[in-house]
């Protein structure tokens, strides 16, 4: 009898570690269009994406109702200019460290709690009409950090892995329903 207890307790005790643990995603393959990163003046970014290399223009712009907070913008481009794809981490204030990525849109303002938004969205036409719009995948920890702030070159680099997952609306489009973005990194004049 106690043996077949501690059996009992075994093996509760082992789905339940094997539950607690982080959800492994299954993204399958998509066909990804990659597009010109553009003139890429005020910084540029790179990150792995179905085994390509994605290549964006990088901007950084203050939060429109409080100067202290700031946001970041990921581009790419036509050959023509227009606009195809964008990764957006909003609201947070420029510091070094580590940041969460969170769908919130909120997230991040008027608290110092290391909680940004991410987003992600395609377009097409002339870049005005969305394609295909993104949420944060948030089964996967997604991540934001910021390695350097350079006041004397007015530099800032980071690094980023996020999973986006495609929003219910769009999902009769020939879209990825699961977007990764790994070993992504940027560099931004500011």
């Amino acid at each position: 009898m106690i043996k077949l207890i501690v059996s009992i307790a075994t093996f509760v005790l082992i789905f339940y570690i094997n539950a607690c643990k982080e959800e492994d995603l299954v993204i399958p393959y998509f066909d990804f269009i990659l597009y010109s990163a553009g003139i890429q003046e005020s910084g540029n970014a790179h990150a792995n994406v179905f085994d390509k290399t994605w290549h964006a223009s990088a901007y950084i712009f203050p939060f429109a109702q409080d100067t202290q907070y700031v946001s970041l913008r990921l581009e790419t481009y036509t050959f023509e200019g227009e606009i195809r794809d964008a990764i957006y981490f909003g609201n947070f204030a420029l510091n070094e460290g580590a940041y969460k990525v969170t769908q919130d849109a909120s997230a991040g303002l008027y608290e110092n709690d290391n909680v940004i938004y991410g987003g992600y969205t395609q377009f097409t036409a002339d870049g005005d009409v969305i394609y295909g719009s993104y949420e944060l995948e948030e089964r996967h920890q997604s991540n934001f950090i910021i390695d350097r702030i350079d006041s004397d070159t007015h530099i800032i680099e980071g690094r980023f892995d996020v999973i986006f997952k495609l929003k219910d609306e769009y999902s009769n489009a020939n879209l990825a329903k699961l977007i990764r973005f790994e070993s992504g990194k940027f560099t931004i004049n500011y």
